[in-house]
């Protein structure tokens, strides 16, 4: 069925007593990076249905107290001027990002890294309860580490996967306001999105608050699992979206217009010939999914793929981030992950930037009208 639901446990892991330990304030990390050439530095672009997707530049990076983590979600300030990640070793992970252009286009320059540890409801570090992996602000992200989160963690225990949504306040959590416990272990752990739909004109009852996770059901046929986590009292719906697919689906971002983008990866069997791709999702089909609990149908357009025989070194892609442009009205999208780097004999991470040209705007790379 597309539509589905569980009955919820009660959770009471943001009880435990605290420790008495002090609270961390921001590590700042010396930053060692070096610029990636996406496609060897040509102009190209991948034209779809929807828009226009057009590579910028990679920077691959490392911060001096080591390896950073496999990276998670990402939200990007306003202005652009910061990244905020998530880590699975239980950090916020700040990256302050240039303003350098070329050719018009605004590339990708890092400037200065950072990064917090996330703390659990009691100031304990939360990576004691659960390894963090999605991230949303509740308003706008103005920067610092400071504002209202939400955070999705998962737990791999022997019984299958707990999930937690926790709201934050800056960097510790102040309520839990969901808990699943016992999740099927062949559902992606550790899939990087949360979803918001706000209930507007009164479609949706409520705001939705939408956690994904990504099943494998065949060796052709993936979904996408949207759980909501402000269903009613005592159960959890689930969205089932189903798709043709042979690649995993490992994160999903927003556009301003409610339409969301989802990454996918897929390598062979001995890890060569890696590929990474962007699939587009309309809104409107989320909204009839969610309303009439029809999600079999839902319209995907791929409108982005990339294999490592291209000339690009693929990193282990896990975060997806979307950050709308206020001049151009068009949107940054940036992509993150982890990759080890045989030369300098460490784990790197490479974050890539891209520039998405919705239909009705003006591709800059060719001057005319998507």
């Amino acid at each position: 069925p597309d539509v589905s639901y569980l009955t919820l446990s009660a959770s009471n892991f943001g009880n435990k007593e605290p420790k008495q330990e002090e609270k961390e304030e921001k590590e700042e990390a010396k930053l060692v990076q070096r610029n990636i050439s996406l496609f060897n530095g040509q102009r190209i672009y991948f034209p779809s249905s929807y828009g226009d997707f057009v590579p910028l530049n990679g920077i691959a990076f490392h911060g001096s107290y080591g390896n950073t983590g496999e990276v998670g979600a990402m939200i990007i300030t306003p202005d652009g001027r910061e990244a905020l990640a998530v880590t699975d070793n239980g950090y916020f992970v700040s990256l302050q990002l240039g303003t350098k252009s070329l050719d018009g286009l605004k590339m990708l320059e890092i400037e200065k890294i950072s990064r917090r540890k996330i703390r659990d409801i009691g100031a304990n570090p939360l990576v004691e309860r659960c390894t963090p992996y999605g991230l949303i602000i509740d308003g706008v992200y103005e920067g610092d580490t400071k504002g209202d989160f939400y955070v999705s963690c998962t737990k791999l225990t022997s019984a299958g996967i707990d999930d937690f949504v926790l709201k934050l306040k800056d960097d510790t959590a102040t309520e839990e306001v969901f808990t699943m416990i016992d999740r099927p272990t062949n559902e992606t752990f550790g899939m990087t999105g949360v979803l918001r739909l706000p209930n507007e004109a009164g479609i949706y009852h409520y705001d939705k608050l939408l956690m994904t996770t990504a099943l494998r059901l065949s060796e052709d046929i993936v979904c996408i699992i949207l759980t909501d986590v402000r269903g009613l009292p005592g159960y959890v719906w689930r969205y089932t979206i189903k798709h043709w697919s042979t690649s995993d689906t490992v994160a999903v971002a927003q556009l301003s217009n409610r339409d969301f983008m989802a990454l996918t990866k897929k390598s062979d069997a001995d890890g060569s010939k890696n590929e990474i791709a962007i699939e587009y999702y309309p809104g409107a089909g989320l909204a009839r999914c969610i309303v009439n609990s029809r999600c079999s149908d839902m319209e995907m357009v791929p409108i982005y793929l990339v294999k490592e025989i291209q000339g690009y070194d693929l990193p282990n892609v896990t975060g997806l981030a979307i950050h709308k442009d206020p001049d151009t009205g068009n949107s940054f999208i940036y992509i993150i992950g982890n990759r080890y780097n045989h030369d300098l004999g460490r784990v790197e991470t490479q974050l890539s930037k891209y520039l998405w040209v919705p239909k009705g705007n003006t591709n800059p790379i060719t001057g005319l009208i998507v």
